[in-house]
């Protein structure tokens, strides 16, 4: 069976999570702005425990600055997902799949 696993961000802090996480099938990397998605966390009823609820927007950007160039590098295909509904992003993510 084929199943999509959506992963934390820090899910690919070790090598181990990473070789884990590869072996189970590809890694696609939902690539987002970050001031969308520090919209969506603002929106939240409660902010992530990991962020400064004072500035989450910097924390999070600091969090992005180490993350995203680990996606990238590890990662077997990146979805832009930009101005896509969920119907969109999910078919850009099943055409990586095949």
């Amino acid at each position: 069976t084929k199943t999509i696993i959506a992963i934390g961000g820090g899910a690919l802090n070790t090598p181990e999570n990473i070789t884990a996480l590869k072996k189970l099938g590809k890694l696609i990397f939902l690539d987002c702005d970050l001031d969308t998605l520090i919209e969506r966390i603002k929106q939240k009823e409660k902010i992530p425990s990991y962020l400064d609820e004072q500035n989450p927007a910097e924390g999070f950007k600091a969090l992005a600055k180490t993350r995203i160039p680990v996606f990238q590098k590890h990662c077997d295909a990146i979805v832009a997902t930009q101005g896509l509904n969920e119907m969109e992003i999910m078919a850009k993510i099943c055409s990586n799949l095949l």
